[in-house]
């Protein structure tokens, strides 16, 4: 997702749906997608986004150095994952697109029949 406009060109997409995706990087990386959907997006388009939320936090994970609101999970043989907090959403996209809707939903986890919360967004291009 970091490199999008080498595959399509700029305006492509009216919408961009990441589902369950966004959040699978660092904070920075989340940056660098943002910066990449809002070349392909047509102006006025729109992303719908779930990420997971800082309000349930990972267990058994460390806080990786210099990277803002971003774990690695030892339970997942140290896969990367970012949690956002409200104030981070914000941040992220503020330059590039308004938001539409930024809410949090508490979901069950299908494997481990736990519950978590995840920051559901929408956003419009500028």
């Amino acid at each position: 997702m970091t490199c999008l406009s080498q595959y399509y060109e700029e305006g492509f997409f009216s919408t961009i749906i990441c589902e369950g995706t966004f959040h699978q990087t660092t904070y920075s990386g989340a940056g660098l997608t943002a910066m990449e959907m809002s070349k392909v997006l047509s102006d006025g388009g729109l992303v719908y986004v779930s990420v997971r939320s800082d309000s349930t936090p990972p267990r058994n994970a460390d806080l990786v150095e210099g990277e803002r609101e971003t774990y690695r999970l030892r339970d997942e043989d140290g896969v990367v994952r970012c949690f956002f907090s409200e104030q981070g959403i914000v941040d992220l996209v503020k330059d590039r697109f308004d938001i539409l809707e930024l809410e949090e939903r508490e979901l069950l986890t299908r494997i481990e029949k736990e519950h978590y919360k995840m920051r559901i967004i929408v956003l419009r291009k500028r």
